[in-house]
């Protein structure tokens, strides 16, 4: 069995204030007349969900293509943060069973109404992501739009990560996922030379892996 963790893309999807929106349009289209249907899609390389790789943040960082596709199938453990605004290092520390896992962190975003931007959002402490860096896996992912808190100006836990290699897996939906160790696979778009590409991620859930 799989779990579907990706969001839908729609033209009313939440974004941050101020990004391009997402754009459908479909020109020709069969149920308007047309001989046949084509659809134009216009967004951003942080839309929807997405990972972030380091030249997001850092000059001459690598780009999504220099990862090999075993970078995007990890074993991956679903932590519950719900109700919590700050996620620290004591918090990581006290609850993931292993250290070879990518995070995946289940916060009180995946409730959130997917239209609508939430200022106040749960997001990373630095400690946090210093703490991630003493671990093996290289992959973090966050159910909402960023790892970062809202209101953290100079995005620290994105240079943080990203100067260590990591990619960051954003605006995933995990209301449905049992905190537990999985398969995660999230394939990007095979773009050339981005700094971020949406991708579709899957958990196999049917037998979470021990």
């Amino acid at each position: 069995m799989l779990i579907d963790i990706s969001r839908t893309l729609r033209e009313d999807c939440a974004g941050y204030p101020g990004d391009p929106p997402l754009q459908l349009q479909r020109d020709p289209d069969v149920d308007r007349g047309g001989e046949y249907s084509f659809t134009r899609i216009g967004m951003h390389s942080h839309c929807g969900t997405h990972l972030d790789a380091p030249r997001h943040f850092i000059p001459g960082g690598a780009c999504i293509g220099d990862y090999p596709l075993e970078a995007f199938c990890p074993l991956a453990e679903v932590l519950d943060c719900r109700g919590l605004h700050d996620i620290t290092a004591e918090h990581l520390r006290g609850r993931l069973q292993r250290n070879d896992t990518a995070v995946l962190l289940l916060t009180d975003a995946s409730a959130y109404d997917e239209r609508e931007y939430v200022a106040g959002h749960p997001g990373l402490t630095v400690d946090a992501a210093q703490f991630l860096l003493t671990r093996q896996a290289r992959l973090l992912g966050i159910d909402y739009l960023s790892v970062e808190r809202d209101g953290e100006g100079d995005f620290p836990v994105h240079r943080l990560l990203l100067g260590a290699g990591f990619l960051l897996l954003e605006h995933i939906i995990l209301r449905d996922v049992a905190p537990g160790i999985y398969r995660l696979t999230c394939l990007p778009l095979k773009l050339d030379n981005a700094e971020a590409a949406p991708c579709r991620a899957l958990l196999t859930a049917a037998d979470p892996v021990r």
